[in-house]
Formats: structure tokens, C-alpha cells, sequence
């Protein structure tokens, strides 16, 4: 038997970093496999979503009044369900009851009264 006293510097090199290399594959596979989280809590809906006139809206994100151009409200949030898809007039995902619901020139365009003066810019969904 080898006293350790006496091993190599190369030997106590190559251990050091065989194990340093194991430990940097470990740890790169485990931060690959974790995803984005969205903020929402894991079973309920992970977007902003609206039903209007037998179309779902999906939010694209916040746009400054101006940026909406010329809108007409066309009604409020009447009711919220993070569980499912939006299937009934006005109902969403992750909004308030009452917000109002702006329409641009395109009916393809919705604007969601926020906060501060934003928008939230909604789109048709495409699955």
C-alpha cells in the first residue's frame, strides 16, 4: 500500500481535477433542466389571456398610451378563470374584474387598461 504522504503532485492534479470537472458536468446538467418561470403558480394558465366576439386574445406586453394610437372601449373584464381558457364574452386570465377593454382601428387589435398609463396589447392566439 502507497502512503499518501509519498503520491505524486501529478497524481493528486489529475484527482483534483477529474473531480472538479464531475462536479461542473453535475452542475450544468441540473441548471439545464430547470425552466423560466412565468410568476404564476404551477396548474393555472401561465399568460394573460381574453375572450372576445369568439376569439382568445393573448397579451404581448405593456404599450404606453400613446403607443396604442386611436382606441374605443368596447367593454370591461366581466369575469377571471386562471385554470382554464378564457370560452365566454369578456372573461380572462390574470386580469381584474372591470378593467376596461379598448378596440383600435383592426379588430385585431385589444388594449387592456393597466396601470400608470400602459396598456396591455392583446393579440389573437395562435395555438
Amino acid at each position: 500500500m502507497i502512503d499518501k504522504r509519498f503520491e505524486s503532485t501529478d497524481a493528486v492534479m489529475r484527482r483534483k481535477l477529474l473531480v472538479s470537472f464531475l462536479l461542473f458536468i453535475l452542475l450544468f446538467t441540473c441548471s439545464c433542466s430547470a425552466k423560466k418561470p412565468t410568476g404564476y403558480p404551477t396548474g393555472e394558465l401561465q399568460r394573460t389571456f381574453l375572450y372576445h366576439e369568439g376569439t382568445v386574445y393573448v397579451s404581448m406586453g405593456l404599450v404606453a398610451k400613446e403607443g396604442a394610437g386611436d382606441i374605443h372601449q368596447i367593454g370591461n373584464v366581466r369575469k377571471i378563470d386562471n385554470i382554464s381558457m378564457p370560452d365566454e364574452e369578456m372573461e380572462a386570465s390574470h386580469l381584474e374584474v372591470g378593467q376596461k377593454v379598448w378596440q383600435g382601428d383592426s379588430a385585431e387589435l385589444l388594449f387592456v387598461e393597466a396601470k400608470e398609463g400602459k396598456y396591455e396589447r392583446m393579440v389573437p392566439y395562435q395555438d
